[in-house]
């Protein structure tokens, strides 16, 4: 879940083998690919001391590769070998990779699967929402596809090779800045069906700009997961303030319910997808989740003329996977063909806490009473208050106003706050109360003036017979 960006300087290597005193840090041979507009692929392992290390040689049947070496052990000691091997220019597909080390007693074999990648245009394919992200739905049993994102800053760019290892993927990159910038290089990477679970994405960049290798660093992590179909809603919020709940599954994992209003005529919804978990670069004291949806629609609402839309409950449910104490920010994001036209991306969200077993505040507001009549209002919103928290009681209705600058839905790159806003209305006489609460978003052009109130919702409370604090609802 963790995202890291490192940039370094280095020469471009020659990819002789390297020779170190020593076992190699992994017990186990390990394959990488090298910073080339070629394919190179290097192995490291632990081999004992030899004269000389031959140089690998390769012959290449479709997609099926044999890689041999021969070596002549000298001595029992230990020392840790990394040798590459050029592949030249691959197409894309998927290639099976077998380097054989002769010279032994028995020969030494080991395996490695990678997937070289294609260039896509943006009219197949959008942009991904964070550099590098899985192609939507996400499901078992479908080829996960992945988009990567060179931005318009490379002259030109090999294909992207990545390979899977358990519940990480590998992607290496390499571009090339040797002339005027270009347009925006989308590439794809097919790497077929993968089984349900949490994939942790790390991207190795290389930036060749003459004789020297810039590198950096990226990762997320994405979820192939079959959600339920579409959750009923309990009602059509009353505010534009998406429903949400995280829950602890047996699992371990953290379960969203979510519910939002749309407007729309006759939506349907295809399968959500967990695309990208990672901290945020803007705001690095949350957690961005970011959630894509299908949606198709009759018309394209979104236009002047169109025929008046009304308002529809959309309500899902989805697994995040096991995540770690802390605030989480999340994109829900509609991508959406409306009357034919799109796809657009239609952006909701919302923010929680979670301590890791359950969540503590979130951007649905919660309210309570106390003793004393005091009325409590607990959200998160991303804020700051310019004025306090005024009351205004008419016979057994009750208007709460927040003077709080912020957006009451973050999007993932903004830091949301747990706020709990409190009123004391007592001493009250018996009834039933209507609690209207509103926040006043910010200040208006001309002094003392203030934007018009936003609605947050609408509560309830009773204050019973000889007792003067509400009972709660």
């Amino acid at each position: 879940m963790r995202a890291a960006v490192a940039l370094f300087l280095f020469a471009v290597p020659s990819f002789a083998v390297t020779v170190t005193p020593g076992r190699c840090p992994d017990a186990a041979p390990k394959f990488t690919i090298g910073p080339s507009l070629h394919v190179v692929v290097t192995l490291t392992e632990t081999l004992p001391m030899a004269v000389d290390y031959g140089a690998p040689a390769f012959t290449m049947q479709g997609n099926r590769i044999t890689v041999q070496r021969t070596i002549a052990p000298v001595s029992a000691d230990e020392v840790c070998v990394a040798d590459s091997v050029d592949l030249g220019a691959l197409s894309a597909g998927q290639y099976e990779l077998t380097w054989t080390d002769l010279g032994f007693r028995a020969p030494r074999v080991m395996t490695y699967s990678f997937v070289v990648g294609t260039r896509v245009t943006l009219a197949e394919y959008r942009k991904p929402v964070v550099i590098l992200a899985p192609v939507p739905p996400v499901l078992p049993g479908s080829p996960v596809r992945l988009v990567l994102d060179y931005g318009p800053f490379v002259s030109s760019a090999a294909p992207p090779v990545a390979s899977v290892r358990g519940d990480t993927i590998e992607v290496t990159a390499t571009d090339v800045d040797s002339g005027p910038m270009g347009p925006t290089m989308l590439y794809l990477v097919d790497l077929g069906p993968l089984a349900e679970g949490t994939y942790h994405l790390a991207l190795t960049r290389n930036y060749l700009m003459g004789t020297q290798i810039y590198q950096s660093f990226y990762s997320t992590t994405f979820l192939v997961q079959s959600p339920p179909p579409s959750a009923p809603c309990g009602s059509v919020p009353s505010a534009k303030i998406p429903l949400i709940a995280v829950t602890r599954t047996a699992a371990g994992t953290a379960h969203l319910h979510f519910e939002e209003r749309r407007q729309g005529y006759a939506p349907a919804w295809g399968p959500p997808s967990v695309v990208a978990i990672m901290p945020n670069y803007i705001a690095t004291q949350n957690i961005g989740i970011y959630i894509e949806q299908p949606l198709t629609d009759t018309f394209d609402y979104t236009k002047l003329g169109a025929p008046p839309a009304h308002d529809t409950c959309h309500g899902e449910d989805i697994d995040l996977g096991v995540l770690a104490a802390g605030t989480y920010a999340f994109s829900w994001r509609a991508i959406a063909t409306l009357g034919g036209v799109g796809p657009y991306a239609l952006v909701g969200g919302g923010a929680f806490d979670w301590n890791g077993s359950e969540m503590t505040c979130s951007t649905t507001s919660v309210f309570s009473t106390s003793p004393g009549l005091t009325l409590s209002l607990q959200r998160m919103i991303i804020t700051r208050t310019f004025a306090p928290t005024k009351v205004e009681i008419k016979g057994n209705v009750i208007t709460v106003t927040d003077y709080q600058a912020g957006s009451p839905v973050p999007d993932t790159q903004f830091f949301p706050l747990c706020v709990t806003s409190r009123v004391t209305v007592g001493p009250l006489a018996p009834g039933e109360y209507v609690v209207n609460w509103q926040a006043v978003p910010g200040r208006g052009p001309l002094p003392g003036e203030f934007l018009p109130p936003e609605a947050i919702g609408t509560y309830r409370f009773t204050v019973p017979a000889g007792r003067a604090r509400p009972a709660r609802h």
